[in-house]
């Protein structure tokens, strides 16, 4: 989804200025997706952002809306990827805490055990691709320092009862729920998918499924 120029702008106020010594390079147009619990907006999402190496990066916001304060988004996480398939996140502090596999890949540098970890989870991703409608897009392999195996799934079925968004009118160029995809964190359990709370909501755009 495309955020409007003027969100952005506060969002990037948002920015620690240890994180902005990345020089980081925004698009002419900055697409991103949504983070929901039921109806509540969790986080906001920036990518197709670069740092002056040519990493590609991602930036989360957390939103906060309670009862006793004003609305607010506040700085998250920073990730990075150099290479189109491992990716590092990392808090405001620069403390990294969380690896991500978005494609096929087992760095030699990696220990054994490691390495069969990744192995494990690429073997699972592919005999989903091979037998689901549904698509894993992500899988996060380390949380904390602990190995992890949470494949992120896109879903083809369409969203309904779009109130439940309705923030996103404000801040999302010409929001429409039909242009809307969405992911899940999930579990696979003997090929039966599991899902967790959160759902992520993107666009597609130009035809590609694009978040």
């Amino acid at each position: 989804m495309i955020f409007k120029e003027k969100f952005v702008k506060e969002l990037k106020l948002k920015i620690p200025e240890n994180i902005n010594k990345f020089n980081l390079i925004y698009p002419k147009q900055q697409i991103g997706y949504a983070r929901f619990n039921q109806d509540r907006l969790e986080a906001i999402y920036l990518e197709n952002l670069t740092d002056e190496y040519g990493n590609q990066i991602l930036l989360k916001f957390k939103y906060r809306d309670f009862h006793y304060v004003s609305p607010s988004y506040i700085f998250d996480s920073i990730y990075f990827m150099k290479d189109g398939c491992n990716e590092l996140r990392y808090n405001k502090d620069l403390k990294l805490i969380a690896k991500y596999l978005r494609n096929i890949s087992i760095p030699s540098n990696l220990d054994k055990e490691t390495k069969l970890h990744i192995l494990n989870i690429l073997i699972e991703w592919k005999n989903f691709d091979e037998l689901e409608k549904e698509h894993i897009s992500t899988y996060q392999i380390e949380k904390d320092g602990e190995k992890v195996k949470i494949p992120y799934i896109v879903f083809n079925d369409k969203l309904k009862n779009d109130w439940r968004f309705k923030i996103l009118y404000n801040i999302v160029e010409e929001f429409n729920i039909e242009n809307i995809y969405y992911f899940q964190k999930c579990e696979i359990n003997k090929n039966k998918i599991i899902k967790k709370d959160s759902i992520y909501l993107g666009y597609k755009l130009n035809t590609n499924e694009e978040g």
